[in-house]
């Protein structure tokens, strides 16, 4: 069923490759949905990979821009996608936007950090403030170092901590752990009437920029075309697989360009068509 209201989404925008709002971006280009993009900022690279990038925050744009579209009328959303922002002010900024427009269902990305360390900029105070975020979100998408950190303790047993972490900050929210290791392949946990649930694929070896971005733009898509919950996880693990698949054909070099995403992208078309959209 067609969306006529937009998707908000927020994330940083890296002006190389494929990651972040540009991975947004082309993937709700591929279901056909509108978005409204509000930039959380601006940076010359992403943040691994090239070094130091040059980062621009832009909060004048963004007010600009929040005030622009309330004076045209976008202030209902059907989603809302909110992934890195790296910024505390904007992280405010977002969080009032939030508040003050009708987001039919929101998922949210705290993305702060992998493989056992932060991104750079990554505060203590930061993760407290992402946490006050993440209370308003239907879904969230963090892997296994950001539920510890939402947490404030280690993961030991992943149903245990997505518990304690419902408990904590909001017993509503749908939480989806990704990077999860289940023998020798790797997928997403979640609970299911209490029950830990697990959807993975043969892992990979490497690092692949932009996984965590493109599955939970695949999740704002799928449930956005009508899918159900787990249907949604499925095939956005899937999804994620595929395109960590045809990356890790690239040389090595290559890969810190992000994600290579025609695969996926012909499997969201094959979707809507099995689904008569086209």
């Amino acid at each position: 069923m067609k969306k006529h209201e937009p998707i908000f989404i927020s994330e940083d925008y890296s002006a190389v490759g494929r990651i972040s709002l540009p991975i947004v971006q082309a993937i709700m280009a591929a279901f056909d949905l509108p978005i409204a993009a509000l930039p959380s900022q601006l940076l010359s690279t992403q943040t691994e990979g090239f070094g130091k990038p040059t980062v621009l925050g832009i909060d004048s744009w963004q007010q600009g821009a929040i005030r622009h579209w309330e004076s045209a009328g976008l202030t209902n959303f059907s989603a809302g996608l909110i992934g890195y922002i790296g910024d505390m002010q904007t992280i405010k900024t977002i969080n009032k936007f939030v508040i003050g427009h009708k987001i039919n269902q929101l998922i949210v990305d705290p993305v702060m950090g992998d493989q056992g360390d932060f991104y750079p900029e990554i505060s203590q105070e930061y993760v407290m403030t992402i946490a006050q975020l993440v209370k308003r979100a239907d879904i969230i998408t963090p892997n296994l170092f950001e539920l510890s950190m939402l947490l404030g303790e280690s993961v030991d047993d992943t149903q245990v901590a997505i518990q304690k972490v419902s408990r904590v900050l909001n017993p509503q929210t749908r939480v989806l752990v990704t990077g999860v290791i289940k023998n020798k392949k790797i997928g997403v946990a979640y609970l299911d009437d209490g029950q830990l649930q697990w959807v993975g694929d043969n892992q990979i070896n490497g690092h692949f920029y932009g996984t965590g971005d493109l599955f939970a733009a695949l999740m704002t898509g799928y449930l956005q075309v009508g899918a159900t919950f787990k249907e949604a996880v499925r095939l956005s693990q899937h999804g994620t697989y595929q395109a960590v698949q045809e990356t890790s054909k690239q040389p090595l070099e290559l890969r810190k360009f992000g994600m290579s995403l025609s695969t996926v992208m012909q499997s969201i078309i094959e979707y809507r068509k099995q689904k008569g959209e086209l």
